[in-house]
């Protein structure tokens, strides 16, 4: 009956965290634009919106994170929750994205370095939208990872 309890648990923090992944990744995926735009010039009306937006999206982003902390917070304290969703499959999974997101920054330095020869980019804005892909990618093939 115990180990119906702990599979159970076990299930029940799985979920928890997946969910909690899942919102992170989609905040994240409609926050981060709206601060790409915001370095761009575009009208009173248009910045408004895109501010609201992205406000909206960033105090989700905020909840996301907490979220995650504390269910991983939570999976580090118990040791059952510990062997089984933070064992060696979770963590080749995490190598996999970070891998995933690696190249995915050096193909996007290369597109954006390519396009600059025709496009005049600010900075500010290269920058960001590397990180944007990279933690886009990231997130996004984790998810997939985790899905399975």
């Amino acid at each position: 009956m115990i180990g119906v309890m702990e599979n159970s648990k076990i299930e029940q923090v799985e979920v928890e965290r997946f969910k909690s992944l899942f919102l992170r990744g989609i905040a994240f995926i409609f926050w981060f634009p709206g601060i790409i735009l915001m370095e761009l010039p575009l009208n009173k009306l248009l910045m408004t919106i895109v501010a609201v937006i992205s406000s909206v999206f960033g105090i989700l982003f905020i909840y996301a994170a907490i979220k995650v902390f504390r269910v991983f917070r939570k999976i580090k304290g118990d040791q059952v929750l510990q062997q089984a969703l933070m064992n060696e499959m979770y963590l080749s999974f995490d190598y996999k994205a970070l891998v995933a997101g690696f190249y995915s920054t050096l193909f996007c330095v290369i597109l954006l370095f390519l396009l600059s020869t025709f496009v005049d980019m600010p900075v500010r804005v290269v920058c960001l939208t590397i990180i944007y892909v990279s933690v886009v990618v990231t997130e996004l093939r984790k998810f997939f990872l985790y899905r399975q």
